[in-house]
C-alpha cells in the first residue's frame, strides 16, 4: 500500500516509520525539513509540498497541530490551524483517489465541519492516535486498540488494511464517536492522576506510606498502576489540552461535566494546568 503522511512531528514521524515497518511505501510532507535526512535514510520520500511528492497515495494520514484554541492551555493553538487541515484535505481529495485520514486530536464535530467544507463524506476518516511521547513507536506497533471513525465501508477498509500486521482490536465507529473516544480516554487518565493526588494529600496528612497503599489498591486488575504515585500534576502535551478541550466542547453543548472540572481544579492545585 502507498501511504502519505502530512506532518513530521512526533505522531507523523512515528506513523511514517510504523507504516514503513508494516511493509508499505511511505512519503512524508512537512513544511520543515529538519527530520528529512533521518526519514530519507530509511527510504521515505520527503517534500515540503504535496506537488513535490511522486508517490500516488492510497491513504493519507494528516498528523497536524490543528486543534482549536482552548482556554487555559498554553500554547494556544489558533483557529487558523483548522484552515491548514482543510487546505491539505482539499488538495489531497481533489488531486488523488486517496482516503484522507486525520490522526490529530480534534474537538468533537470537527470532522463533520471538515466534511461540509470539502464536500466529501466517502473518503474521510478519523483515526485518533494514543501514543506516549516516550514510547511512541512501541505504542504504534503494539496498540491496545485501533479506532477508525468512518462513514463509508471503502474508507474504513482502506485504513484497516494499512494496519495489517498489527495485532489489536479494530473498533469501527462514527467520526464524532472517534473524536470523543480520544478526549474521554485522556480525560479518564487525568481523572485517575487527580484522584491519586487527593489520596496522596490524605496520606501525607496521616504520615503513612501512601505509595504502599496506592500499590496495594492498584494490585486490583480493574484499577492498574497508571498514575497512582501522587504528589505532582499531570502535564505534557496531551492531558491538559484534552481535558480543557473536552470541557470547552461540553460547555458549548450545555453539559456541565462537574467531575472533569474537579479533575482540572485538583491538577491546578498541584501546579498544573
Amino acid at each position: 500500500m502507498r501511504v502519505l503522511i502530512i506532518g513530521a512531528g512526533v505522531v507523523g514521524e512515528v506513523t511514517a516509520l510504523g507504516m514503513l515497518a508494516l511493509g508499505h511505501e511511505v512519503a512524508v510532507v512537512d513544511i520543515k525539513k529538519e527530520k528529512f535526512d533521518r526519514l530519507e535514510n530509511r527510504g521515505i520520500e520527503c517534500g515540503t509540498k504535496l506537488d513535490e511528492i511522486e508517490l500516488e497515495p492510497d491513504v493519507t494520514y494528516a498528523c497536524l497541530p490543528v486543534f482549536m484554541s482552548v482556554d487555559g492551555v498554553r500554547p494556544k493553538y489558533s483557529e487558523c490551524k483548522y484552515e491548514v487541515l482543510k487546505d491539505y484535505a482539499c488538495d489531497v481529495l481533489q488531486t488523488t483517489n486517496s482516503v484522507f485520514a486525520v490522526r490529530s486530536t480534534l474537538p468533537p464535530t470537527t470532522m463533520k465541519k471538515l466534511s461540509d467544507d470539502v464536500e466529501e463524506i466517502e473518503r474521510l476518516v478519523y483515526n485518533p492516535e494514543f501514543l506516549r511521547e516516550t514510547s511512541a513507536f512501541s505504542d504504534f506497533m503494539n496498540p491496545d486498540r485501533i479506532v477508525i471513525g468512518a462513514e463509508s465501508d471503502r474508507a474504513f477498509w482502506v485504513v484497516r488494511d494499512s494496519y495489517r500486521g498489527i495485532e489489536a482490536p479494530v473498533i469501527r465507529v462514527s467520526w464524532i464517536e472517534a473524536e470523543l473516544i480520544k478526549l474521554i480516554s485522556n480525560a479518564f487518565l487525568a481523572t485517575k492522576i487527580s484522584f491519586f493526588n487527593e489520596v496522596w494529600r490524605l496520606g501525607t496528612a496521616l504520615r503513612v506510606d501512601i505509595y504502599k497503599v496506592a500499590e496495594a489498591v492498584a494490585a486490583d486488575r480493574r484499577i492498574g498502576s497508571y498514575g497512582i504515585y501522587g504528589g505532582r500534576p499531570y502535564a505534557g502535551k496531551c492531558l491538559p489540552k484534552d481535558v480543557a478541550m473536552l470541557l470547552k466542547f461540553a460547555e458549548e453543548v450545555n453539559v456541565d461535566l462537574k467531575l472533569v472540572k474537579a479533575v482540572r481544579d485538583v491538577n491546578r492545585s498541584f501546579g498544573g494546568e
